[in-house]
């Protein structure tokens, strides 16, 4: 029995990764961000919530590898997307165009939470930790 419990245990500990969170895979990241429509509920930028820039902006990621933003039915910037696996992480790749708000959004993205349609990224660059989250509408 205290074998079984001490197997149990370090299963649990290496399925774990350094933010308390369950690895998943890139392959379900990219399951979870097709199967909806998404919105910025939580931008930090340079340590700064910048979540309001993108109020009533909703993101479409398209299985083909294509993301859309849409005020309503005005489609506002398209960009490209998409998901792997990086140091046993889920990196999430965003890249738009030239418009400067959606600009800010482009850049690598680990996975650090995802479930109950809310998804939790975090970059970081030279500067700063910059994190992003989107909820499923």
């Amino acid at each position: 029995m205290n074998r079984l419990f001490t197997l149990f245990f370090c299963l649990i500990l290496i399925s774990c990764t350094e933010d308390g969170q369950s690895p998943r895979s890139d392959e379900t990241l990219f399951d979870t961000l097709t199967a909806g429509q998404w919105q910025v509920t939580f931008f930090e930028l340079n340590g700064q919530n910048q979540a309001n820039l993108f109020e009533g902006i909703n993101f479409n990621f398209i299985p083909n590898g294509q993301v859309e933003a849409y005020r309503g039915t005005q489609l506002l910037d398209e960009g490209i997307w998409s998901t792997r696996r990086v140091n046993r992480r889920a990196e999430f790749e965003l890249s738009f165009s030239d418009n400067p708000l959606f600009e800010t959004l482009n850049g690598e993205w680990y996975q650090i939470v995802l479930g109950f349609g809310r998804v939790t990224f975090r970059e970081i660059s030279d500067e700063s930790e910059n994190r992003i989250t989107l909820e499923q509408l």
